[in-house]
């Protein structure tokens, strides 16, 4: 089987699934019984660790988490679109998901208060430091992303 943007959509649901539950799908301390349980245990439900979201959008993120990759959504594109169908699309804003973090950055030094770093990115986003980027007319959610700036690590 070639691989495609379906691997990448179960880790997206995987990063869903912590933030909605606070831990991830699985945990094991033996990194290989990990791997098995990803490839071969069915992801638990928000319901079964006891968390209340609304069902369309658990299905959403369930479905990502789907065992078979044919069973998931087939691009970055249909996940799109299945997000903006889900009844809690419009109650979450990107300023609202700021200010929540700001209220609740569990590295600040005083509950309620933004961390240095909170504050830092903050003022770096203000300030509008963003770096030029190529323009581009749309984004093509079939393509990988390009890299800009290779990670040192990387560099031969």
């Amino acid at each position: 089987m070639t691989p495609d943007s379906r691997g990448d959509l179960y880790s997206l649901g995987a990063v869903a699934y912590f933030l909605l539950t606070g831990h991830p799908p699985f945990v094991d301390d033996n990194p290989i019984m990990l791997i098995v349980a990803h490839a071969t245990t069915p992801v638990p439900t928000f319901e079964e660790v006891g968390v209340d979201i609304p069902q369309d959008l658990s299905n959403t993120i369930m479905k990502c988490l789907a065992r078979e990759a044919d069973s998931r959504f087939a691009s970055g594109r249909e996940l799109l679109q299945a997000l903006e169908q889900c009844s809690a699309n419009t109650e979450w804003t990107w300023s609202a998901a700021e200010q929540w973090w700001l209220e609740n950055d569990p590295t600040a030094e005083t509950p309620g208060q933004p961390s240095k770093s909170a504050q830092t990115s903050t003022l770096r986003l203000d300030r509008d430091t963003t770096p030029d980027l190529p323009a581009c007319e749309s984004i093509d959610f079939e393509e990988p992303t390009a890299i800009y700036e290779k990670p040192t690590e990387l560099a031969e």
